[in-house]
């Protein structure tokens, strides 16, 4: 698997390079086939008389304008007969894996699903060409993490020891040193997080990978409470900030916003109500960063109804927005 899927991958890439060619007369060539793919023009070599030969694809070279084209646009890449599993849905997991691409967890990831994806026994038929032009997904934006800080976490975490981790907070200008006891590693919105016992504030809180600039693991070792539950401390949220105080959030959303606003799974106990032509979104949460920034996002279709607290916390921000702008 971990020599063909390569193979397969430049087949695809160079079948799409050959029709664009062929119809705009910019064809492509060994050179220009191996920079876009960062491989040697001896190796494109090898896949074209591999494609000509064994795929039977009507491939010619013309001398005059440098580069290789079809004979017949009508040919298509032949149905693959494969011992690996099912191709579409391994290439729908690697396309999703590269949502973790600017993470340490991508190269472990990418390494593990090569070995499972050798390992898959079922045989599928499956026209491979339109996958890489036709299907895309746009991962959120991720913040860079250090992959030291990346194996440092973790060794604590499986080791339950202490880390000592140099930390930005945010509205600091500089990091500070702190030691925490690592209970719970989770991600969100492209962002990771350790849920850790703080002992500079004698309390459980988060952390974000990308604010450690450096860490430790030391030799101290903890335990975990046996009381300690994630998904309870997380609670009723909205995003990943807790707080002590509950919020009843009820937004009204009207015009088009009323449709996307009933399409998404905001809060995991949220109630939707359709009043008319609105929809009326109602959760409860323990903290409201979050979800002012929420309720601003959808501009003057979104309206706070009832916590007038709440309300009270959009307006002031709306206040501020503006003075940001002048008279």
């Amino acid at each position: 698997m971990q020599k063909f899927r390569p193979q397969l991958s430049r087949w695809i890439k160079i079948h799409q390079k050959m029709l664009e060619g062929t119809k705009r007369t910019n064809l492509p060539n060994c050179r220009t086939l191996a920079e876009k793919m960062e491989v040697s023009p001896r190796t494109i070599s090898r896949d074209i008389e591999c494609m000509k030969y064994e795929l039977a694809a009507p491939i010619e070279y013309d001398n005059k304008r440098h580069g290789y084209y079809y004979t017949d646009m009508t040919y298509r890449l032949p149905m693959l007969n494969l011992q690996e599993g099912d191709i579409f849905a391994i290439y729908l997991a690697d396309k999703v894996m590269g949502q973790y691409r600017n993470t340490p967890l991508y190269d472990k990831l990418d390494v593990i699903f090569k070995k499972l994806a050798a390992g898959l026994p079922d045989t599928v038929n499956i026209e491979p060409s339109w996958l890489d032009s036709r299907l895309s997904f746009l991962p959120e934006p991720t913040p860079n993490i250090n992959p030291d800080v990346w194996s440092a976490v973790f060794h604590a975490l499986s080791e339950n020891r202490v880390l000592k981790a140099e930390y930005l907070t945010v509205g600091d200008k500089k990091s500070k040193h702190r030691q925490m006891e690592p209970y719970h590693v989770f991600g969100f919105r492209g962002e990771w997080y350790i849920v850790a016992y703080c002992h500079l504030r004698k309390e459980i809180r988060m952390f974000a990978f990308s604010r450690i600039a450096r860490a430790k693991v030391m030799n101290d070792m903890f335990e975990v409470p046996d009381d300690f539950d994630f998904e309870g401390f997380i609670g009723d949220h909205f995003g990943v900030i807790t707080g002590t105080k509950k919020y009843l959030i009820r937004v009204r959303f009207t015009g088009k916003c009323a449709v996307y606003a009933k399409e998404r799974q905001w809060q995991p106990d949220q109630v939707l109500i359709e009043d008319g032509d609105d929809t009326i979104v109602e959760f409860q949460t323990t903290h409201t960063l979050e979800v002012t920034r929420w309720v601003l996002s959808w501009g003057s279709c979104a309206k706070v109804e009832g916590d007038r607290e709440f309300a009270g916390i959009i307006k002031k921000e709306l206040v501020n927005m503006m003075g940001n702008y002048g008279d």
